[in-house]
């Protein structure tokens, strides 16, 4: 009985240990996205704006979804909103703009389809996938794809997710990458299993 005390005293120390090390990483996180921040308030070349931009809301990520959701969205010009409107956006925006606007709407995109909002999550991720391949970036267009893919079959919207697979597997057939072909097929036979269409 003489350890038992003992034992509760390592543990409160672990979880002590554990509690410093967890508001450490953020602290330091917090850290980081200052620094970021500080350095966007300086910068005047819209380029370099949208890369700190990006890459605060990728730290915001790690531990605080809905700030990085917005600083994503502020990357988003207002004029994206309709396909018309991306389609007239794209005849005047330079390549590194469409790349991080591209980038910045895979993002959201994931975010929503993780809180639900499917058909807003597809807006986004139709437009950044346009957006990728009209600037010859066809890994960006498949990491938009392919996650929103995953997502939806997770929330078992199999018929959606078979979509994005299909969209997916047209462009690993036409950069030639074996693995993603595969990929693709292999979710493709698993979804057509769920739904009942068995060849």
């Amino acid at each position: 009985s003489s350890t038992h005390p003992k034992s509760r005293l390592m543990l409160k120390r672990i979880l002590l240990l554990i509690i410093i090390t967890v508001t450490s990483i953020i602290s330091n996180a917090q850290h980081g996205i200052d620094s970021l921040q500080n350095l966007l308030k300086r910068q005047v070349d819209p380029v370099a704006k949208l890369h700190l931009m990006l890459e605060i809301g990728d730290k915001y990520q790690q531990h605080n979804v809905d700030s990085a959701f917005s600083w994503y969205s502020r990357i988003i010009p207002k004029e994206t909103s309709t396909s018309q409107e991306l389609d007239e956006w794209m005849e005047v925006a330079n390549n590194p703009t469409k790349y991080y606007v591209a980038v910045a709407l895979a993002r959201t995109g994931l975010i929503l389809i993780q809180r639900g909002e499917v058909e807003m999550a597809q807006l986004n991720v139709d437009a950044a996938f346009s957006l990728a391949l009209s600037i010859d970036q066809p890994q960006l267009a498949l990491y938009a794809s392919d996650n929103l893919a995953v997502g939806l079959a997770r929330a078992k919207q199999f018929e959606q997710a078979s979509n994005y697979f299909e969209k997916s597997l047209g462009v690993y057939r036409t950069i030639n990458d074996t693995r993603g072909v595969v990929f693709c097929l292999g979710n493709l036979g698993v979804i057509n299993a769920n739904i009942g269409n068995l060849y």
